[in-house]
């Protein structure tokens, strides 16, 4: 899409700090990082959201760059987030991954659970055969 930030971004026309790429992805640092060597991985092709997106491959194009962001950077471990549409915080219209490294004693937090939810609703809804 031309009008698409991470589209630009996949074909050079705007600047973005490249961790790794293949001929398919692309991993690059984001501009609002959570932590030191938050990075965002896309496909080159375009796809809106991960309804839309079908390539398993970038898994192991993802462990790869967790792997290196870990070993260079001296993270202990690693978040993989993904926000689908824009009730979940998806701010650009195009498939992206967030690796996330994390730190010992880094100050952040996992999301909040809710203790002593009543799943059973839940359930219910799911069970239904609509």
């Amino acid at each position: 899409m031309s009008d698409c930030l991470f589209c630009l971004l996949a074909n050079k026309k705007i600047p973005a700090i490249r961790v790794k790429e293949s001929d398919d992805f692309i991993a690059f640092l984001d501009i609002e990082p959570i932590s030191p060597g938050h990075t965002v991985v896309i496909a080159k092709q375009h796809t809106n959201d991960l309804l839309d997106f079908s390539d398993v491959r970038i898994l192991s194009f993802m462990k790869e760059v967790a792997q290196e962001l870990m070993r260079k950077l001296g993270a202990t471990g690693c978040n993989l987030g993904l926000n689908h549409g824009r009730s979940a915080g998806q701010v650009v219209m195009h498939t992206h991954f967030h690796l996330i490294p994390r730190y010992e004693n880094d100050g952040l937090v996992s999301w909040p659970g809710q203790k002593d939810a009543d799943l059973s609703v839940v359930e219910a809804k799911l069970s239904r055969k609509t």
